[in-house]
């Protein structure tokens, strides 16, 4: 590995730590919006694309990248959780145990989704920027719709956050499909 791959890696796992540990913390311990903002999934799916698209544009290379963030994420998540939730009364180490295991069906996910969507990136590079941005509104504008779908086919049963974080969906779409707006508008002015 050369130098410049090197430095890549550890800024791409420096940015993964901070962003799994300010996640941590935007969640944190209680309900409601807050706890909805940091359920949210389109962060988590993605980040391994565009650490994966800032590198160069081969697809197992975009996958190992996806990996590397994806797991470094989840680490400084369930880390920084350790110091943000009361769990009791407990060494700090056991706290740390606790919230690594809870993490265990992410982690297992992550293993997943990590190296696709750092393929996906690598792969959406070779497309240009607009290509990678609109991957990026696609995802933000289609999970809003997932839930709602997932819902209407649960017959109700399904509802994330029991309904209280509809507002927090509801913005996530409003922020895809002014995203997935500018973009279009952006990229018909350009041709």
């Amino acid at each position: 590995m050369r130098g410049r791959d090197t430095g890549r890696f550890v800024l791409i796992a420096m940015a993964a730590v901070v962003f799994g540990a300010l996640e941590s913390v935007l969640k944190g311990s209680g309900s409601g919006v807050r706890d909805g903002i940091g359920n949210l999934s389109a962060p988590w799916v993605i980040l391994p694309l565009l650490a994966a698209a800032a590198g160069r544009r081969r697809i197992l290379f975009g996958a190992a990248i996806g990996l590397l963030t994806t797991m470094t994420a989840l680490i400084a998540f369930y880390f920084t959780n350790a110091f943000v939730l009361d769990l009791g009364a407990h060494t700090t180490l056991h706290d740390i145990g606790l919230t690594l295991n809870v993490g265990n069906l992410w982690f297992k996910a992550g293993i997943v989704s990590g190296p696709v969507m750092g393929a996906a990136g690598a792969w959406v590079t070779r497309r240009g920027r607009f290509a990678v941005a609109a991957s990026v509104a696609g995802i933000v504008l289609a999970e809003p719709l997932a839930v709602y779908l997932a819902f209407l086919a649960s017959n109700g049963r399904f509802a994330a956050g029991n309904g209280q974080w509809n507002s927090v969906y509801l913005g996530e779409a409003v922020v895809g499909a002014v995203a997935a707006c500018a973009l279009a508008r952006g990229w018909l002015i350009r041709r």
